[in-house]
């Protein structure tokens, strides 16, 4: 949602599409990697430290 608000706000409507569409795929893959794969390993370094316990 905030990237589309941002292809206005930032400027990006101005560059060429295939510009956007590599934007959009990194902010895609970016989310995706701090938002699961890291959040996963953290979890798991808590409940290995018997910081929380395993849902």
């Amino acid at each position: 949602m905030s990237f589309a608000y941002e292809i206005f706000k930032q400027g990006y409507i101005h560059l060429a599409l295939p510009m956007i569409l590599a934007l959009f795929c990194t902010r895609l893959v970016s989310d995706l990697l701090f938002g699961a794969v890291l959040v996963h390993y953290v979890v798991r370094l808590l409940v290995r430290a018997h910081a929380i316990q395993p849902a």
